[in-house]
């Protein structure tokens, strides 16, 4: 399969961010991360991903990369989804050294930001992307958009698009729909995704689908809100909408000194389609705890009952 064909095919709907589970040794709980994968098929999602911002891609070396990968790709490919695993790295070697090891074993799309410990100019920019296409020419690509390094524009994914036939989708990170509508109109050709907050005005402007952390709390709720968007129903999206607002905006004041994105998903999958997640993220980051799980629980057996997971 080409990059085009998987965009065509594959890159649309609703894709949970899922995190990883690291046993009390801080190796990775391969069973429990294929019954995820398992789970979100049953739950009907679109597609999955891994190693992302939840899926702490900054704490792995190459060594717990390849283990990930491994159980991921199996995994993905017993369930039959389309799967991305995340590469970025520091420098293109490890970049390059990562997606030739998730290719080996069969993934067909990956998603990388640009290496961002320096911010790229223009003609770095291109060259990186246009060493995936050359190096990895049916393989995609999307852009994990994120302010860390260099915030990608539309203009900037045009001029990087004739030199990197591979560069298929985006993830974009910015909250911004002047800067989504950019992306939509300048760079036509690439399947444009949004995350939870902006899933209503993104489906309205032109995005093909969602990277999802609500999904781990409740994947049937999350494929349900993305279709009502998808399908312009203004009425149940905004409802559905509000609904997730008031909720971050009850939970967030519960986790207290956690910060890091990794240690909320936990929680949130302990509570949702995982209940078996163990909380535990890689150092420095600090982990939620039994006491911030109580209290998302809390919420979902009250005012939230609606975001309360079931397996069907």
């Amino acid at each position: 399969m080409t990059a085009q064909d998987f965009k065509t095919r594959h890159l649309h709907g609703l894709w949970p961010a899922i995190p990883l589970p690291w046993q009390d040794d801080d190796t990775l709980d391969a069973g429990l991360l294929r019954e995820i994968v398992l789970r979100y098929k049953a739950a009907g999602a679109d597609g999955v991903y891994t190693t992302g911002t939840d899926g702490e891609v900054s704490a792995l070396d190459f060594d717990d990369f390849r283990r990930m990968v491994d159980v991921f790709a199996a995994a993905t490919q017993e369930a039959g989804l389309p799967a991305q695993v995340g590469c970025t790295w520091l420098h293109t070697k490890g970049v390059l050294q990562r997606v030739a090891y998730a290719v080996d074993r069969g993934l067909e799309c990956v998603q990388i930001q640009q290496p961002f410990w320096t911010p790229l100019n223009d003609t770095e920019l291109i060259r990186f992307f246009a060493t995936l296409s050359e190096q990895f020419p049916e393989t995609g690509v999307v852009h994990y958009n994120l302010a860390k390094s260099r915030f990608l524009h539309g203009s900037d994914y045009a001029k990087i698009l004739p030199e990197a036939p591979t560069l298929i989708g985006s993830k974009h990170t910015g909250g911004s729909p002047d800067e989504l509508m950019g992306c939509v109109i300048e760079a036509p050709s690439m399947h444009h995704f949004v995350v939870d907050g902006q899933a209503m005005p993104g489906a309205m402007l032109g995005a093909k689908g969602i990277y999802s952390f609500t999904a781990n709390l409740n994947p049937t709720w999350s494929v349900d809100f993305w279709a009502a968007c998808a399908r312009g129903d203004a009425t149940e999206a905004a409802r559905r909408k509000l609904l997730e607002a008031r909720f971050f905006r009850a939970w967030l004041p519960t986790v207290g000194e956690i910060s890091a994105s990794q240690s909320f998903a936990k929680v949130a999958t302990r509570c949702g389609i995982a209940p078996e997640m163990p909380l535990r993220v890689r150092a420095p980051h600090q982990a939620g705890t039994d006491e911030h799980v109580a209290a998302l629980r809390a919420l979902l057996d009250g005012e939230f009952r609606e975001l309360r997971y079931t397996p069907a």
